[in-house]
């Protein structure tokens, strides 16, 4: 069942169709367990800065649009 939004595209930027656990999942891994792997060698560390390029991405739509883009401008160098 759809919860009503103030958006009509709400739905589908909140994950639509994708399983929920598998969105939370990655919610978690990409905020609490990506970070520590900027210390790590420089291809766990590059692969670390790709995840979060894309999570950043992923939540572009929604709130805190200027934190978004900040984050993303602050993980370009750590994908090198």
């Amino acid at each position: 069942m759809r919860h009503s939004h103030a958006e009509p595209l709400s739905w589908y930027l909140h994950g639509g169709r994708m399983d929920p656990r598998a969105v939370v999942l990655f919610n978690h891994f990409a905020e609490l367990i990506v970070p520590f792997a900027y210390f790590a060698p420089a291809p766990v560390c590059a692969a670390a800065g790709l995840i979060t390029i894309v999570y950043q991405g992923s939540i572009w739509p929604r709130k805190s649009i200027v934190a978004n883009f900040l984050t993303i401008i602050l993980a370009i160098p750590v994908k090198r």
